[in-house]
């Protein structure tokens, strides 16, 4: 007894590959944008899928145009040319996870960021591999590598709480020098000009009880000191000397 196994199969056309689509650019600030900015709505030949925000709410640009002064979201000039549409939780949840209100950026991608001023000025850009920034603050940063600069302008009497801040110090009163870690070395300029003869000197002590000051011109065994009284212009080096902070110093000039 034989036995016949019937199967039919099916063969599809393989589709055609899809195109890359836009990426969105975003959410960045209406007013941020300057007149002529060229708005995309990620269709067909757009590079990017735009969002913006407008008095509080993220809109989704619906049709490529231009920015002028009267064709901002919810204007009659959008109305009537269908430029915007308000953005839904769900169109937008990913970006605002991503981005603070605060943070907007004028270019998020995966190949750059970029961030303008209000007359298009480019003030941040990270970008094949390079970082250029050209304003903000930065806070306690450690530089590994070589540092090229052109100019530099030291704060002056940056002092809380009396602990010094700052590698300039300009004038009378007292001060605290901080402890150096291990590997660490720092240059202190005092300036202190004898103005009356009442003017008062400038008192430095060391953060820790270990911490000392000598002289250019002392002995390293029997002139340390715990405190330094000075008048007129003095320059400390600091460096981590076994467990305490030696500050030696030299005088420029003291008759002043």
């Amino acid at each position: 007894m034989s036995t016949t196994r019937t199967q039919v199969v099916k063969f599809l056309k393989q589709g055609e590959k899809g195109e890359r689509g836009a990426t969105l650019r975003g959410p960045q600030a209406w007013s941020d944008c300057i007149v002529g900015y060229a708005f995309q709505a990620g269709v067909s030949g757009d590079e990017w899928k735009d969002v913006v925000l407008y008095n509080g709410n993220y809109y989704s640009c619906k049709k490529s145009h231009a920015k002028t002064a009267s064709n901002y979201p919810g204007s009659t000039t959008d109305r009537n040319n269908g430029y915007w549409q308000l953005g839904d939780k769900i169109e937008l949840v990913a970006t605002k996870i991503l981005l603070a209100t605060y943070a907007l950026v004028e270019n998020l991608g995966v190949t750059a960021i970029e961030m303008k001023d209000s007359s298009g000025k480019v003030l941040f850009q990270a970008k094949d591999g390079k970082v250029t920034c050209r304003t903000g603050d930065f806070e306690d940063v450690s530089v590994t590598g070589n540092l090229t600069v052109a100019q530099l302008r030291y704060k002056a009497n940056v002092v809380t709480d009396g602990k010094l801040g700052c590698s300039f110090v300009y004038g009378s009163g007292s001060c605290v020098l901080p402890s150096l870690a291990e590997g660490e070395f720092m240059r202190v300029v005092v300036f202190n000009p004898q103005i009356t003869k009442t003017y008062m000197p400038m008192t430095l002590t060391g953060e820790s009880p270990a911490d000392r000051f000598l002289s250019e011109s002392g002995d390293y065994f029997r002139d340390q000191e715990t405190s330094i009284v000075l008048v007129g212009w003095y320059e400390l080096i600091g460096y981590n000397n076994g467990g305490g902070t030696l500050w030696l110093y030299q005088t420029i000039r003291s008759d002043m």
